[in-house]
């Protein structure tokens, strides 16, 4: 395995460090961020998590709403009221891809709110959510000054975008991040290196979507960590279903994967915002009045992401582990073709990441810092919480053209790649 690092730990001043640079524009942005909050309101007259998240009265709202007295939680809302619905989990009216052990999680909180209070559960639950997407900074930053832990923290977590909306959800697909952050430390020997495939399996069995870090392993050519990494997830959530409900347990298996089959089967229209390649397709097409059905965009999204796999892993041990996470954690969230903006969180993982092993531009643009530059570029405006309401009907325009930027960008890594060939 390639853990060598071509700068050292102490470098994070130096302004070729990716989480330099990506740190000091998001604390520009940041600014022209909180300007446009106090703005956006007056003159569009809508609530500022409108025009950056979801509408504030969906489907899910209501209830938590009253309940509260504060704001629509809507995904908390939404879990909450499955499990206190007493139908299946996976067989009913709700749209329910999330594995059996995030349910597990939802029965506490939900025994919570039933017990003492909707509010209390609720607060207990932002928490947690907090606290997921922090304590990867926390580690990766244990070495440095409070002043600088306090300022990454608070401008490239509390201030992001994703965090924002995570938390104006209450969505939990962040509860993965720490075991996607420990994984990588581990295989850099941060942590003990043993424990690298229990992280990901956890990480697999909290989002299935986490199976991408399997293309560490085959990098490395790792199969008995890939066989012990895939038993272990499998086993958790087996447990989890069992757990769940003992006497449905092969019923519910196939409810959630029925689920996840149907929950992601079609691009979504342009807002609520989606990250994925096949929305950016999509929004081309309308853009330039071009006719193309939703399976060729698809279908295209999926070949960008399978042709960087491909590349990426075709030899072994030819680049570290931290380029491959770097460059295959974003498809988590660009080749489904429904991908809210909330799965953007997984960038938290990648700073947090380029922060631990002092990344540079030239490692993230696998030897180019041009291309370092244009992944940067993609991540600060993905992440940036700036909102230009001037779109059609009042949309983010920044949130409708992230998922073009992140097409254009794994465009410039397969031509790059393309062109170094052809030269030799």
């Amino acid at each position: 395995m390639k853990t060598e690092l071509s700068n050292s730990e102490n470098s994070l001043d130096e302004k070729n460090v990716f989480s330099f640079q990506l740190r000091n524009v998001l604390i520009i942005l940041s600014g022209f961020a909180i300007f446009l909050m106090f703005l956006v309101p007056q003159i569009t007259g809508l609530k500022i998590a409108e025009v950056s998240s979801f509408y504030a009265e969906d489907s899910h709202c209501v209830e938590v709403t009253v309940l509260t007295k504060i704001h629509c939680f809507g995904d908390f809302g939404y879990a909450i009221e499955i499990v206190r619905s007493g139908k299946s989990v996976w067989n009913n009216d709700f749209s329910n891809p999330y594995p059996p052990l995030n349910f597990q999680l939802y029965l506490f909180f939900s025994y919570i709110a039933w017990k003492i209070g909707y509010l209390f559960s609720l607060v207990l639950y932002l928490i947690s959510l907090i606290a997921a997407m922090t304590i990867p900074f926390l580690h990766a930053l244990k070495k440095e000054k409070p002043a600088q832990k306090i300022l990454v923290i608070s401008t490239c977590v509390f201030a992001s975008l994703p965090f924002l909306i995570v938390l104006d959800r209450g969505n939990n697909n962040v509860w993965s991040l720490p075991f996607i952050y420990f994984f990588i430390a581990a295989r850099y020997d941060k942590i003990p290196k043993r424990f690298d495939f229990v992280f990901a399996a956890l990480a697999i069995a909290f989002r299935p979507q986490n199976l991408i870090l399997i293309a560490i392993f085959y990098s490395n050519r790792e199969f008995r960590k890939i066989v012990k990494t895939l038993s272990l997830s499998c086993l958790l959530s087996i447990l989890s279903f069992i757990a769940w409900d003992f006497s449905n347990t092969f019923s519910n298996m196939k409810d959630q994967i029925s689920q996840i089959i149907r929950y992601s089967s079609g691009i979504p229209g342009i807002w609520p915002p989606s990250l994925s390649f096949s929305r950016g397709l999509k929004t081309i097409t309308e853009i330039f009045n071009v006719g193309a059905s939703d399976w060729v965009l698809k279908n295209l999204g999926y070949a960008i992401g399978a042709i960087l796999i491909m590349k990426l892993l075709i030899l072994k041990n030819k680049y570290q582990d931290s380029q491959i996470l770097i460059l295959t954690l974003p498809l988590i969230f660009l080749l489904p073709a429904l991908s809210w903006y909330y799965y953007a969180s997984i960038l938290l993982v990648i700073l947090a990441t380029t922060f631990l092993l002092g990344t540079t531009l030239e490692e993230v643009g696998l030897g180019s810092k041009k291309r370092g530059y244009l992944f940067l570029t993609a991540m600060v405006v993905t992440m940036s919480p700036i909102c230009l309401p001037i779109w059609e009907g009042q949309y983010n325009v920044i949130q409708v053209f992230v998922p073009i930027i992140w097409i254009l960008t794994y465009l410039a890594f397969l031509i790059g790649w393309q062109k170094k060939i052809d030269e030799k």
